[in-house]
């Protein structure tokens, strides 16, 4: 009868090491977020209603070249432009036609009876509906619609339409996101100016040119220990980004055992430990963050492929107002992000506004981009590596 119980005790131990073992394997094996994830978070997907509005209201795109057909919203098919070797295709008889397809609906030939096509304008703003990575077939597409509340808009009824990006074989795998967007960025261009039609607004004042007030940031977390697990960061950062911070973290024995079954590492655990006894940071004396330690290029040039995508992540559980520069301010729902392209080495302002409490951080555009995560308490800075393979570090 001992013999049975020193078993099912061995084997109750096994089972339980194996449940902690898991998710750290996990963790460690996990890949780095995805072509398609990174180019969602720069361009943000709309849903447009039969009269034309957008909800929720995403990215809005200005179309570059000529080529572009479009169909009614009601339509079940959507004629695709491909865009290969630097030139926008039309859709022809033989085009795919994309979108809500019903299965057996055939291809259908610009003019002939079916769908009611008609080009959509160079300067044509869109929202995008879809977006779809096929890394196999080294494709990217586009489904969009046109913007009826955008300024310029003047026809009777929004048209959509979809644009196939058409990569070399095997070469999408390899190619860095900023390549990828600049080649977006031949027929779509971001709408950096105010989307839709708004009353003139009266001119600033004077005393309205300070930046806006911040609220305090707090130590190091449990939960943002787990914000860089999730996004895959190694150990080694994770655990100098400890050393280095203020900490305010929960190590009872029931939240190790939490932090563990959710895959932080032993060493990070240890860090943790041994790093809450630090002090809380006060809070910064400037709303505005010093910028002294980010990276710098040499100043802008004329030439249109320096370029830097910066991106702005909300790690919140609450839709937040992301604004960069005086643009309009656009909502960014929880677990998503906003994105701009700004000239390298040029300088701009992150504000990042929850409710009535607003954080900002200035920053110099770095090629070939960077990455901010933020949450109702503070702004994380991540640079971009030039390898795709190495992702986004963060900013010590």
């Amino acid at each position: 009868m001992a013999r049975k119980n020193v078993g099912a005790f061995l084997l109750v131990g096994l089972l339980v090491a194996a449940a902690l073992l898991i998710p750290a394997a996990k963790a460690q094996n996990a890949a780095p977020p995805s072509l398609q994830e990174q180019l969602q978070a720069q361009y943000t997907l709309s849903k447009l209603h039969s009269d034309g509005s957008a909800q929720p209201a995403g990215t809005v795109l200005v179309i570059q070249v000529a080529g572009i057909r479009g169909v009614p919203l009601r339509d079940l098919t959507i004629p695709t432009s491909v865009y290969k070797d630097g030139v926008l295709h039309p859709p022809t008889g033989k085009a795919r036609l994309l979108g809500s397809m019903v299965q057996g609906a055939t291809y259908l030939k610009p003019g002939a009876s079916g769908p009611e096509f008609r080009p959509l304008p160079v300067g044509d703003k869109v929202y995008v509906s879809k977006l779809d990575v096929d890394s196999k077939s080294d494709r990217i597409e586009f489904v969009i619609d046109e913007c009826a509340t955008c300024a310029g808009f003047s026809q009777p009824a929004p048209y959509k339409a979809a644009v196939s990006f058409q990569f070399a074989k095997g070469s999408l795998a390899t190619t860095s996101v900023p390549d990828v967007e600049d080649t977006i960025a031949k027929v779509f261009s971001l709408d950096t100016g105010t989307a839709e039609a708004q009353p003139a607004q009266p001119e600033p004042q004077a005393e309205q040119a300070g930046p806006p007030q911040s609220a305090p940031m707090q130590g190091l977390t449990n939960d943002d220990v787990m914000k860089m697990v999730r996004v895959k960061l190694a150990d080694a950062v994770i655990i100098a980004k400890i050393n280095s911070s203020a900490c305010s973290f929960d190590t009872s024995v029931d939240d190790l055992a939490k932090l563990k079954q959710a895959g932080v590492s032993d060493a990070v655990l240890e860090a943790m430990v041994k790093g809450e006894s630090q002090p809380t940071a006060a809070p910064p004396a400037s709303a505005v963050p010093d910028t002294g330690s980010l990276p710098t290029e040499p100043p802008a040039t004329n030439d249109p492929d320096s370029k830097s995508s910066i991106t702005a992540f909300n790690d919140a559980k609450q839709d937040a107002e992301v604004q960069f520069d005086d643009y309009k301010p656009v909502t960014v729902p929880s677990k998503r992000g906003a994105g701009s392209r700004f000239d390298v080495g040029s300088n701009h302002t992150l504000r990042v506004t929850f409710g009535s409490k607003t954080h900002s951080i200035q920053f110099t555009a770095t090629s070939p981009g960077l990455q901010f995560h933020f949450t109702e308490r503070s702004i994380k800075t991540f640079v971009c590596s030039p390898d795709p393979a190495q992702g986004c570090s963060l900013l010590q």
